[in-house]
């Protein structure tokens, strides 16, 4: 497929329109459920907050649930712009295919349980080893996660076991790689999408451990032609990283998880040859939902 650099360059600006999009939605929520929160404590106690300590004790248990609504908001409209911008299309042309079609059969669940759970471990090495090079960067995850995670349990696993692969599948492996594939090659279009994910998560740790997770989102997106492969996939990964840690009592050790990425890796790749997946992809093809 013939591109120009002006075709790639468009390509990354609606990249970064997207990553730009997804905060932002979830950013107002955030910042109005705050605001309101605010006025409803001056309503009921007539005072203002103390101090930031005690405006944080109060809004952490609605965080949570900010960050729930966030998610439902992005899955809207990135789902809604999926379906107008593709899916409609292909069914229009007849070239629609489901996508949950697509992995319907033993080899393509094994193949996506698998790579989860591969990458899932080696992306803890990566954010052990990033942790060690960066001094604090796991603290302020930390405390990030606790703000989020802080409320109800019930909500707060939801958000990050189911809603979260749903939101971020749609608006990086959906919206974003079908655009890219106008103007990117297979390598071009993961590459972005990584490093778009990374980006996303706005501090270090996370960034940068996320980058392999998209590159490997991404190109099951590609190869099957679909965003529910890669949806699947990341709620596998974010299911196993809540808990895994919880069934040990603790978290896997870098030797342990070594272990777990080359045998589940390897299973991985050598169901990948014999999984009955097109991966010839033409100008017209396009993410399939």
């Amino acid at each position: 497929m013939k591109t120009t650099k002006g075709s790639k360059a468009k390509a990354i600006f609606v990249a970064l329109g997207i990553v730009l999009l997804f905060l932002g939605i979830q950013g107002v929520i955030g910042a109005a459920g705050s605001v309101g929160a605010s006025y409803i404590h001056y309503v009921q106690t007539g005072e203002t907050f103390k101090d930031q300590a005690e405006y944080m004790d109060y809004i952490s248990e609605i965080l949570t649930v900010l960050q729930f609504v966030g998610e439902i908001a992005c899955i809207a409209v990135f789902g809604l712009w999926y379906y107008l911008g593709s899916v409609r299309k292909d069914k229009k042309q007849g070239t629609y295919e489901s996508g949950l079609k697509k992995i319907a059969n033993v080899k393509s669940i094994a193949f996506l349980a698998s790579a989860a759970l591969g990458f899932y471990a080696f992306v803890l090495i990566v954010s052990n080893v990033t942790a060690a090079l960066i001094p604090g960067s796991r603290e302020l995850l930390g405390q990030i996660m606790g703000l989020i995670s802080g409320g109800n349990q019930v909500i707060a696993v939801l958000t990050v076991a189911l809603l979260a692969p749903f939101a971020e599948e749609l608006a990086f492996r959906a919206v974003m790689l079908k655009n890219s594939k106008k103007s990117f090659e297979i390598v071009g279009c993961v590459i972005l999408s990584a490093v778009m994910f990374g980006l996303m998560h706005m501090n270090p740790l996370q960034s940068i451990y996320a980058m392999p997770m998209g590159l490997a989102l991404a190109f099951v997106a590609y190869k099957y032609n679909s965003v529910v492969p890669a949806i699947i996939m990341h709620a596998i990964n974010n299911t196993v990283a809540i808990a895994l840690p919880s069934l040990m009592g603790r978290a896997l050790s870098n030797i342990e998880a070594a272990i777990m990425c080359v045998v589940f890796l390897a299973l991985a790749a050598f169901i990948y040859k014999k999984l009955p997946i097109e991966t010839k992809q033409t100008e017209n093809t396009e993410v399939a939902a």
